[in-house]
Formats: C-alpha cells, structure tokens, sequence
C-alpha cells in the first residue's frame, strides 16, 4: 500500500479475500486476525484516508492484543507505534503524542530492562518529531 502498487480495487479484494480466509480458519483470537486489522487499518490509513475506520479496526486491534500480546513491550511495538504512525499519517498529531506517551509511561515501569530503556529513547525522539509538525 505504501509504496503505491496496486489499485484501490485490488488491495480491498486483497483485503476481503484475506478477511474471508482468516475468519473461516481461525479462532476467535488468533494473531491472525489481529495482523489482518492492522494490514486493514494502514489501508483505511494510506489509500481510504477515513480515520473513523482506523479507529474502529484499531479499537479491534486494542481488544485482541489484551488476549494476545503478553507483554508492555510488545504492546508498544505492535500497538501504540503502528497506531501512533497511523495518527501522524493522517494529520492527527495529538492523537500520535499521546499514545507515544503511554508508549514512554509503560517503559517507566521498567528503568531497569534495557530493552525497555531503548524502546523508551526512541519514543521520545518520535514524539520530538511529532511535535514538530
């Protein structure tokens, strides 16, 4: 999608194609179907531009993750980076700061995991960027 291959018309049979599979195949929760709303969600994002949609899959993302992501670190770079990206995507720079600050509040938990201290540095530059626009 962001490289700009493939009409519109294409990726949303992509799209349905992948959905109908992945549905008819697979659990309730299975990280499957997490991945498909976030892939439906950068399209909602890069080719539809329809923030509401992005919301609503992204609010999917959000429950599934509960059930699938065990881990703060793994939320952040799963979660709230994609998320934020989206947001910034679509111009909503305040809706990007803010979840790249629950992303540096969650590594506040964690000052003395280094994975957690990097994740955290990287943060803060996003947010530094963002701020920017």
């Amino acid at each position: 999608m962001r490289s700009g291959f493939g009409s519109d018309k294409t990726i949303k049979s992509l799209l349905s194609t992948a959905q109908k599979l992945i549905y008819e195949n697979t659990t309730p929760f299975a990280d499957v179907r997490m991945e498909l709303c976030l892939v439906s969600s950068w399209y909602f994002t890069l080719i539809s531009e329809n923030k509401e949609m992005v919301e609503q899959l992204m609010h999917k993302v959000c429950l599934l993750s509960k059930q699938i992501i065990h881990t703060d670190l793994e939320r952040i770079e799963i979660f709230i980076i994609p998320y934020a990206n989206m947001f910034l995507e679509l111009g909503c720079y305040q809706k990007s700061l803010e979840l790249l600050n629950q992303g540096i509040e969650l590594c506040e938990k964690y000052r003395d995991m280094d994975a957690y201290n990097r994740i955290k540095v990287n943060l803060q530059e996003y947010a530094m960027q963002v701020r920017l626009h």
